[in-house]
């Protein structure tokens, strides 16, 4: 299967966050929103114990794509992502998000407000394997899983596209998920068919089959985004750090 640095820095690179922008302005927007976020709660004594003066601090970074994800490290348990990555991407026209959340990444919630703000369009790409050692003859016509022990986790492929003229509440254009939730398959197909799309593969029997990673990545190319390609982010990479406390923090060695 198709992974970012062969999953060396999962869970973080399950999934993966491009806005059509430079990294400047996203880098401008992203530091402005926290800064004005922080700014209203300074008022609230409770709130700055906890998260401490109404700054954000950003370190301009160059490096290759492993030593960037490196940096997220120790992970946050916690709702709220302490550290943000972004990443310059080939040609300049794409920049990746990436944050230090151990189980549910931000990013993916956060492409709609970019979208809206900056008046551009953004691409979620995720993609997280089934648990290894679910054997082929445990999954039945439908591509249920029939073993529920044997999973450790749940397997999803998804990819979405946002854009301002989608509208509220989360500015999706395009939705596609294949998800393995409450012990079984479940596609989600919200929104237009575009031209690079292979509708035809939304109608396989096997769900997982619908959108694979390799049909994630072609719809990606179409759109001048390569995601499973290290060489394709980088060098140049902002790290945003939050002025928050964390509610626990884990090292990533030790995330299962």
């Amino acid at each position: 299967m198709l992974t970012i640095l062969d999953e060396e820095f999962a869970p973080t690179t399950s999934c993966a966050v491009f806005v059509n922008a430079p990294l400047e302005r996203i880098t401008t927007f992203e530091t402005e929103r926290e800064r004005t976020r922080l700014e209203r709660n300074k008022d609230r004594p409770e709130r700055e114990r906890i998260h401490g003066p109404a700054t954000v601090a950003v370190e301009p970074l160059n490096s290759d794509l492993a030593e960037l994800l490196g940096r997220l490290d120790p992970l946050d348990m916690g709702p709220e992502a302490t550290m943000e990555l972004l990443a310059e991407t080939g040609g300049g026209r794409w920049t990746a998000l990436f944050d230090s959340s151990a189980a549910d990444p931000a990013v993916d919630r956060a492409v709609g407000v970019l979208a809206e703000q900056l008046g551009t369009r953004g691409v979620v790409a995720a993609w997280r394997p089934h648990p290894a050692g679910t054997e082929a003859e445990e999954v039945d016509a439908d591509g249920q899983y029939l073993d529920e022990d044997a999973l450790g986790g749940a397997g999803v492929t998804g990819f979405a596209i946002t854009d301002p003229s989608a509208g509220p509440p989360d500015f999706y254009l395009r939705q596609l998920h294949a998800e393995y939730a409450y012990d079984q398959w479940e596609f989600t197909d919200d929104g237009e068919y575009l031209d690079f799309e292979d509708p035809a593969a939304y109608e396989l029997q096997r769900i997982p089959d619908r959108l694979t990673p390799e049909r994630v990545v072609a719809y990606c190319r179409a759109l001048g985004i390569d995601p499973f390609n290290a060489q394709f982010y980088g060098p140049r990479a902002v790290l945003l750090r939050r002025p928050a406390e964390p509610f626990d923090r884990v090292p990533r060695n030790r995330w299962p």
